[in-house]
């Protein structure tokens, strides 16, 4: 799994999915530019509120899991 510093650290990557996981374990997709998460957005902070979040970047054909 990506961490948040992997993706800021990526310059390739420049768009990413914010997907929230509350309390219930239901999960939605925010997406946000990644200068997004380096400042706490509305993005950012609802994804501590219920649970956990995760993020992962959109499909590029630079990106594999391989790297």
């Amino acid at each position: 799994m990506l961490t948040i510093s992997d993706l800021l650290s990526d310059a390739r990557l420049s768009d990413v999915t914010l997907r929230v996981y509350d309390a219930d374990g239901n999960t939605t997709g925010h997406p946000a530019h990644r200068s997004i998460l380096a400042t706490k957005s509305e993005f950012f902070e609802p994804a501590f509120v219920g649970g956990l979040m995760v993020a992962t970047p959109f499909a590029s054909p630079l990106y594999t899991a391989n790297e």
